[in-house]
């Protein structure tokens, strides 16, 4: 099995696990990720027998890598998402996560911020770029703080959790 499997089957024992305890909301667990994170929200939300009904009423991911579940004709969310990017992420870029919720218009809700990179929500932390970024087609990444986004961010996500 694949890292992203394993996540994914952790990610739902885990929900199911939560879904059991007492003063857990009934209508189904909210997962949330961000980055690498963000992809296992990805993997974790696709439809597929093993997912059991309900389990999940929301997913949210912010800056995920959204080549793989794109590229796969067959990837459809099992329950309403929220993606949250920065439109010139260039460790995770937007454009693939783009396409996929245009997809998905009625399930998928793309947020795309201008001028914000990887970790625009952080706080405090100035834009700096990263080396030995994987993923990336030089090694290297922007990563900090975009105060508009960030702010942005913390106000629309948890009334879409709601």
């Amino acid at each position: 099995m694949t890292p992203a499997g394993l996540r994914r089957d952790d990610a739902i024992d885990a929900a199911q696990w939560l879904a059991a305890r007492p003063g857990t909301a009934p209508g189904g667990v909210a997962l949330i990720g961000w980055s690498n994170g963000g992809s296992t929200v990805l993997a974790t939300a696709r439809v597929a027998p093993d997912m059991p009904p309900g389990l999940f009423r929301r997913f949210a991911a912010l800056y995920p890598g959204c080549p793989s579940a794109d590229d796969d004709l067959s990837w459809k969310p099992s329950a309403p998402m929220m993606i949250l990017m920065g439109e010139d992420d260039d460790w995770t870029p937007a454009l693939p996560c783009h396409d996929l919720a245009a997809r998905f218009p009625n399930e998928i809700t793309f947020v795309a911020y201008p001028g914000a990179y990887h970790d625009f929500d952080a706080p405090n932390r100035p834009v700096r770029v990263r080396s030995g970024a994987v993923y990336t087609a030089t090694g290297t990444a922007h990563v900090g703080t975009n105060e508009p986004a960030r702010q942005d961010a913390l106000a629309c996500l948890p009334k879409w959790l709601e």
